[in-house]
């Protein structure tokens, strides 16, 4: 009976990811912050010059136009976004072995943080999001 409950068994990267020191885990989260900032970056100037591949349209009626601009920056943007979101976590991955962390430790780091960050307000500090993001890696059940 012992054995079924929750406190009777952790996961071994769990207690890993839960003795990282703040420090480490802080400076991680920033670079990740900052590597999520690049891409989506990156992913509107691709959006932005897949508009203006055919130049300006003035003979379109607007709701046809805006549907072409909409699906011409969509056709450039999501590849990019898709291949930054991959180079980032490659980079974080690498970053988080570097510092020492398991390669499972560093992919439940990711994952964890990964989820709570989509819901962070980009106007918020960076103390508030990796507080945040800190928060959602050390106690995932607590974190939204």
């Amino acid at each position: 009976m012992a054995s079924t409950s929750n406190a009777a068994f952790v996961e071994p990267w769990v207690r890993r990811v839960r003795d990282i020191d703040d420090d480490t885990l802080a400076g991680l989260l920033q670079q990740l912050i900052a590597l999520r900032r690049l891409r989506n970056v990156v992913a509107a100037v691709a959006c932005t010059f897949g508009m203006s591949i055919f130049g300006v349209i003035g003979t379109v009626p607007v709701g046809y136009l805006v549907l072409m601009y909409a699906v011409l920056a969509v056709s450039v943007g999501f590849p990019v976004f898709a291949v930054g979101s991959l180079s980032v976590r490659r980079l974080f991955l690498r970053e988080a072995e570097g510092q020492g962390l398991s390669k499972a430790a560093s992919m439940l780091v990711l994952t964890r943080a990964e989820r709570r960050a989509r819901l962070l307000a980009p106007w918020r500090s960076n103390d508030a999001k990796i507080a945040a993001l800190i928060d959602a890696v050390r106690d995932p059940d607590r974190a939204d």
